[in-house]
């Protein structure tokens, strides 16, 4: 038996801090003198402009999370295959957490590579810092990709940021880790998931917003946090929320 989604609202509003940054030198894109396969170049870009992101995957929700800079670079993998490496800069840690966990195709674990990646075949996925990195090569052995995903991340620089606080707060019971979906701010929230699912919130104010399934009893539910900026909105919301429910609930008497 399947329960309707239910929607929690937690009201939070510690602002969470600025995720911490440090780098190495050194290019963190393979090499022919690193990796022999990786010895032709296809294809080569980066840029800083936000509106060239309309012509690549996800380039709406990078926009839309925090984005500050693309580069990606192709290589050909013997006959065949290809080899692809992106590497995204955005506004700071919990901008690239929230890429990872809307765009993964495998369960997120703990780093190497990265702060916390997600793997699957043909694919490596993790954000580090303010970076979300992907590296995609279909046919290509998962080990060499992982080894890809290893040098990035080492070039990248310390590995020391945590999922944000509000991810922390998911009650542990039927909690399913894998379903997972953090957003910085309701656009974000919106860009991905439209705004027919924005629109139950009813939400004026910017917050973060996290969501998970849950399984209990033989029923499944969806869970969502909002975290806002301040007390006294929260406090707003949570009125105004609630007065909202009591005259739709009255209306249907």
């Amino acid at each position: 038996m399947r329960i309707p989604i239910l929607f929690l609202f937690v009201l939070l509003w510690t602002a969470a801090a600025p995720a911490q940054q440090s780098g190495r030198p050194g290019d963190p894109f393979p090499s022919a003198t690193e990796f022999a396969e990786a010895r032709v170049t296809l294809e080569s870009e980066s840029f800083d402009d936000a509106a060239r992101l309309a012509r690549v995957e996800s380039g709406a929700l990078m926009d839309a999370v925090g984005f500050r800079q693309y580069e990606r670079r192709v290589y050909a993998d013997g006959a065949s295959a290809r080899l692809s490496v992106t590497i995204v800069s955005l506004a700071d840690f919990r901008a690239a957490y929230s890429l990872l966990t809307l765009l993964r195709k495998g369960a997120i674990q703990s780093g190497p590579p990265g702060d916390l990646f997600a793997a699957a075949p043909g694919q490596v996925l993790f954000c580090q810092s303010r970076k979300w990195v992907r590296i995609d090569g279909a046919g290509i052995p998962d080990a060499r990709l992982r080894a890809v995903a290893l040098h990035a991340s080492l070039r990248l620089g310390a590995v020391d940021s945590k999922p944000p606080a509000l991810v922390a707060r998911f009650p542990k019971a039927g909690f399913e880790a894998e379903t997972v979906n953090y957003f910085p701010g309701i656009r974000a929230f919106e860009t991905h998931s439209g705004k027919e699912a924005v629109r139950p919130f009813g939400i004026d104010a910017d917050a973060e917003v996290a969501r998970a399934r849950y399984s209990v009893g033989g029923r499944s539910g969806t869970l969502s946090l909002l975290k806002f900026p301040t007390p006294e909105v929260a406090e707003q919301y949570f009125a105004d929320f609630s007065d909202a429910g009591g005259a739709a609930k009255g209306r249907t008497q």
